[in-house]
């Protein structure tokens, strides 16, 4: 439950910071039709990928459980706490990893735009720069500036 509060704690922070930026969305969902069908085909992939591992048993944390009860005197509060999150309460913490997926591609999204007036690296310049082309040698004569 704990963990669900702060995932609506921080949705709702995250929703109040897009509410005060100024973003403009046309531009934003401007790509939005080109990379449509490569994310459903990764989608779609993920989405049988989750399901044959539910199907497999990939899920099932049984066995290890019970060969770390054996090394212990009985349970620990770190395997309880693990056993509840994963099979009582699986679909809520999934869920709630999911928000905060979103929540951090969103943000990434909106903050990594093309801003216009800004100075950029170009590093590869940088690299193969000549000593001869980064320096200037010029003689100036005295009392003259140069022109």
């Amino acid at each position: 439950l704990l963990v669900l509060v702060y995932v609506g704690a921080i949705a709702v922070m995250f929703l109040f910071v897009l509410m005060t930026i100024d973003i403009d969305f046309k531009a934003l969902s401007k790509g939005f039709a080109t990379y449509l069908p490569m994310g459903l085909v990764v989608a779609a992939f993920l989405a049988v990928e989750l399901f044959m591992a539910i199907k497999t048993g990939l899920f099932n944390i049984e066995p290890t459980i019970q060969t770390v009860e054996k090394l212990v005197d009985g349970p620990q509060n770190i395997i309880a706490i693990g056993q509840v999150l994963f099979t009582d309460y699986l679909a809520p913490f999934q869920l709630a990893g999911l928000i905060l997926l979103v929540a951090m591609v969103g943000a990434i999204t909106l903050t990594h735009r093309r801003r216009e007036h800004v100075q950029r690296q170009d590093i590869s310049k940088q690299i193969f720069l000549k000593p001869e082309d980064a320096v200037e040698i010029k003689k100036v004569k005295p009392g003259q500036g140069l022109v």
